[in-house]
């Protein structure tokens, strides 16, 4: 039973670290995108704030 229940919890640790990870790549992905975005805007020469960046962005 103890080597059973071992298991579950390591089972559930990766889980956990797996979830963590995950979310932790879209962040980082969605934040490069943003940056992205908002560098081009800031090429063209368009002047923005932010509130307007992020209207823009999940428009």
């Amino acid at each position: 039973m103890n080597e059973e229940d071992k298991f579950s919890n390591l089972n559930l640790k990766d889980k956990t670290l797996i979830i963590g990870f995950v979310i932790l790549f879209l962040i980082i992905v969605f934040a490069f995108i943003f940056f992205v975005y908002v560098g081009i805007f800031h090429i063209t020469g368009i002047e923005y704030s932010s509130r307007t960046a992020l209207l823009l962005f999940f428009y």
